[in-house]
């Protein structure tokens, strides 16, 4: 599968060139002729929408050529699931290749349509696993397939690299007390109190941080999980740079659980946490609707993903939104279908709304927040409703 990283994604949404081609389609593997015929009928499609921008026929046939050549391209029907998308952008081929479904569809405009590759973000396939351990520290990085145990040369093997052999690390552990501010201490049988075996770990924990620091790509915002006994957890976020670094640890002792172990357990808790945060999300937009800090106007909500205030952005499923927004007067118009002269709503919103550094749930009617609407948002801050100019 051809999966999309966030930065990609925000790169083929920065764009903006005459006659940007987006297509997607449900494909079935293995059915090369039913997906020809598919792609070809978008492609039709494709240039009835061109030649309605006023473009001449070699001008259409320049900007589909790409896309014709597919069809010769054995290889790339082979390797189809059962979604694809093909984006085209000055001069520039895109394909994604995915094992979902997408809803048909074919969108010609200055700017790509993006919101069918929404879902594969919200996958986080890729993830790092750091198994966090007084005795040996392990890394792996990993996706829905595999994982892979990383060596990585700036990172400390145990705590008596950094702080020397005079640390009894096997009998060290942390578990609750009640000693400063009625925190979680640090206890066990060698020398020194339990604030020297706190200051010991967390040595321990900034050397953990900074190797990692030296190795790890923020841009490419993929998820950190950290296997852990949950009160060594919180020292250890304390030391933590990496900014997609999960708020919550893996528990238990997983030393020497195996690679193979630790990539269920992984995919099993990721898919736990992304079902929790979707109901917890639904459950916050409803107790703040009060308060002004989400909503489901629809005008309102494209203003707040534009001017960066939507921290959640709930879009329904299969919905249509088409229509402008002027961003000098902040005018939202909505119109009852597509022209030339429009945009889908729908995908300027939720483009905005990662751009802005907000999270975009695709939602099934049942599962909207309020599904009267297309829009719902869970705003940053009270949000009051922007008079246009």
């Amino acid at each position: 599968m051809s999966y999309i990283s966030k930065k990609k994604f925000k790169d083929l949404a920065m764009i903006s060139a005459p006659h940007c081609i987006s297509i997607y389609i449900s494909t079935e593997q293995g059915k090369l002729e039913g997906n020809k015929i598919a792609l070809k009928n978008h492609l039709k499609k494709v240039r009835n929408e061109l030649e309605a921008y006023g473009l001449k026929a070699d001008q259409i046939t320049a900007r589909t050529k790409d896309i014709e050549d597919l069809f010769d391209d054995l290889a790339f029907w082979q390797k189809l699931s059962n979604g694809l998308a093909v984006l085209v952008h000055e001069g520039q081929l895109e394909i994604f290749v995915s094992d979902r479904s997408f809803t048909s569809r074919v969108y010609v405009a200055n700017h790509l349509h993006l919101l069918g590759l929404i879902n594969e973000l919200d996958r986080r396939n890729d993830f790092y696993l750091l198994v966090l351990g007084v005795r040996k520290v392990r890394f792996f990085k990993g996706n829905e397939s595999s994982i892979d145990q990383l060596e990585l040369t700036n990172v400390p093997n145990n705590m008596e690299e950094v702080v020397g052999t005079d640390v009894r690390q096997k009998s060290l552990q942390f578990r609750s007390g009640q000693g400063e501010a009625g925190s979680g201490m640090f206890h066990g049988h060698g020398s020194g109190g339990e604030t020297e075996k706190k200051v010991e770990l967390t040595k321990y924990f900034n050397a953990i941080d900074h190797g990692l620091s030296e190795e790890l790509d923020p841009s490419m915002e993929i998820p950190l999980i950290v296997a852990s006994e949950e009160r060594a957890f919180y020292l250890y976020k304390e030391a933590n740079s990496y900014p997609f670094m999960e708020e919550e640890p893996l528990q238990g002792n997983h030393q020497e659980t195996g690679a193979s172990e630790l990539h269920k357990i992984c995919l099993k808790w990721m898919n736990s946490h992304q079902t929790d945060m979707f109901a917890n999300s639904k459950k916050q937009f409803g107790s703040l609707l009060s308060r002004g800090e989400s909503s489901s106007e629809t005008s309102k909500v494209i203003r707040a993903a534009y001017h960066g205030q939507i921290a959640t952005l709930f879009i329904k499923q299969d919905a249509e939104l088409f229509g402008y927004f002027r961003p000098r007067t902040n005018e939202v118009s909505i119109q009852d279908k597509s022209s030339v002269a429009s945009v889908d709503l729908l995908n300027f919103a939720a483009i905005q709304t990662i751009l802005n550094g907000g999270r975009v749930l695709i939602a099934s009617k049942e599962d909207m927040p309020d599904a009267t609407s297309p829009l719902n948002a869970i705003f940053r801050y009270e949000v009051i409703a922007t008079p246009t100019t």
